[in-house]
């Protein structure tokens, strides 16, 4: 075959669109993954988000130009706490934690508690299928939420969620991080939600 520059930049331009449009499409879904940034979407994390939250999903529970707030999804406090290379009773933010509910977290109360992110450590928080002691806002997706409990306000309630830390960005950070790679992004089914959070799985082992 006789090479003439006619082909060779016919074949420069094929190469061309073969390398582009992948990159294209990829840059196209996750503007649509952008797009779908709100109160009540999961995050999923790929391989682009990094250690502390490789192979987790969280539930984004405000979203706003100001930041975002989320809570990690499934994760116990003893996974949790592996990831930020600590051990339960060696974190400092968990005194007040182990003053609660002990040493032992797999006593069958302990199991209603999680590892919300590593932001904040001794702040908790709750999700439930009820209104919340000590108050609560009436989450997405017939959610009851509190972002920012007491160690007074916590009665380890039936079908409650308990997290230690939760995950969160500041303003414009997690559309960029979103933008990266870092993260896919969908709406669950209220079914599918609550199936993910786990909520009321624990109950019958108190």
């Amino acid at each position: 075959m006789i090479v003439t520059p006619r082909n060779a930049i016919l074949f420069l331009i094929a190469i061309g669109v073969m390398v582009a449009v992948p990159l294209l499409r990829k840059d196209l879904k996750r503007e649509a993954y952008q797009n779908r940034l709100a109160d009540g979407v999961i995050l999923e994390s790929t391989p682009l988000s990094g250690k502390t939250f490789s192979g987790t999903s969280i539930y984004v529970l405000d979203y706003s130009d100001m930041g975002a707030q989320g809570l990690v999804i499934g994760q116990s406090l003893q996974d949790g706490l592996q990831r930020l290379s600590y051990k339960y009773h060696e974190h400092p933010n968990l005194k007040p934690l182990r003053r609660l509910i002990g040493s032992d977290l797999t006593q069958s109360d302990n199991k209603a508690w999680f590892w919300g992110g590593p932001v904040a450590m001794d702040q908790y928080a709750a999700l439930s299928l009820q209104p919340i002691d000590g108050g609560s806002d009436l989450a997405t997706d017939g959610l009851f939420a509190n972002m920012n409990l007491s160690e007074h306000q916590i009665a380890m309630a039936p079908h409650t969620n308990y997290y230690a830390g939760y995950a969160g960005w500041i303003s414009g950070q997690l559309d960029r991080e979103v933008r990266a790679g870092d993260w896919r992004v969908y709406k669950p089914k209220v079914t599918q939600l609550h199936q993910l959070l786990g909520l009321g799985s624990h109950d019958s082992n108190r």
